[in-house]
């Protein structure tokens, strides 16, 4: 596990959340004052602990950045839902 502080983590979990694009690395390490290699790893390491815990979302490098994304499982779910995209925007 890297060896970062739990708020630096919850940090890099809240930017993704709410980020509309792939957040670089470069960008993610200024924001959260560390090293891009460290943003990386710790971007696998969430990874590996959503996949670990079986849960609904992923985080994947995506153009050159990283985001959160539906996991592939939870993906035929959805799609038997017709409506979900209207539904969530009510």
């Amino acid at each position: 596990m890297t060896d970062v502080a739990p708020e630096v983590r919850q940090a890099l979990e809240a930017v993704l959340m709410v980020a509309e694009e792939p957040v670089t690395p470069g960008l993610l390490a200024q924001l959260l004052e560390v090293p891009a290699q460290t943003v990386e790893a710790m971007c696998d390491e969430l990874d590996a602990d959503c996949v670990t815990a079986g849960r609904g979302f992923r985080v994947q490098r995506v153009a050159g950045g990283y985001r959160i994304v539906s996991a592939p499982e939870a993906g035929t779910r959805l799609v038997g839902i017709s409506n979900w995209q209207a539904l969530l925007r009510r």
